[in-house]
């Protein structure tokens, strides 16, 4: 039975976050280059297509690797220290506390809205949270992403909405506000996005006091059973 096999630059390696708790994928590295394997032919999940490999090839059982469409293989997999993709990808638990700061004179602040709006993102003790996953249909987990702070608290992004205790949010420019607050003026929400996000790489988070932490889009795993256990067991 074939297997398909990726190769990522090292650089890329938070990538591989997206599909972490994917089942059978082991990794390994070689050098400045990540190697994956235990791809099932076939189509692909999406999430696995869309990773930025530099190579991708296919396996036979005797692990003689093949370029694609080629009938004939190029090389054998390399001996290489392979472990569970879950084990190499560690879950990054954002820890950032910094203060809400611009260069003057534009300062950040926030004020009341009256604007009633449905919210994008949940903030609750990740024992609410664990307590809730575990008997979830799975429907209502499978548009969820979260990440974890080592205070224990979940954030989860997505929709629909969870139905637990907590302080909610509104999602712009990737920019997380409490449900019911706007910056003041509403107008700065793109420039406060380019300066204090200027290279998009992760979510502004901030609070009602106008203070702001950044979490990285690589800190966030898919809302899945075994993430949030894996998540817990490792605080």
């Amino acid at each position: 039975m074939m297997e398909i096999v990726i190769v990522l630059s090292s650089a890329h390696a938070a990538a591989l976050g997206s599909v972490r708790t994917f089942p059978g994928l082991l990794a390994a590295r070689s050098g400045e280059e990540i190697w994956v394997r235990g791809i099932p032919t076939g189509k692909p999940d999406k999430k696995i297509s869309v990773l930025p490999a530099r190579y991708t090839y296919f396996m036979d059982e005797q692990e003689r690797i093949y370029a694609p469409g080629a009938l004939t293989p190029s090389d054998t997999l390399p001996a290489l220290e392979w472990v569970p993709l879950l084990s190499f990808i560690k879950v990054t638990l954002p820890v950032s506390a910094l203060p809400g700061i611009l260069e003057e004179p534009l300062q950040i602040k926030l004020a009341r809205n009256v604007i009633i709006q449905e919210s994008d993102a949940l903030l609750t003790p990740l024992e609410t949270w664990e307590t809730y996953v575990s008997t979830a249909p799975l429907v209502r987990l499978q548009h969820l992403y979260f990440a974890v702070s080592e205070n224990s608290e979940a954030l989860i992004i997505g929709t629909p909405n969870i139905p637990l205790p907590g302080k909610t949010y509104i999602l712009r420019n990737n920019i997380l506000l409490p449900a019911g607050y706007d910056f003041d003026p509403p107008a700065i929400t793109s420039l406060v996005a380019k300066a204090l996000n200027p290279v998009n790489d992760g979510i502004l988070l901030f609070h009602e006091n106008g203070q702001w932490e950044k979490i990285k889009f690589d800190c966030f795993v898919p809302a899945t059973r075994s993430a949030v256990r894996l998540t817990n067991s490792m605080i």
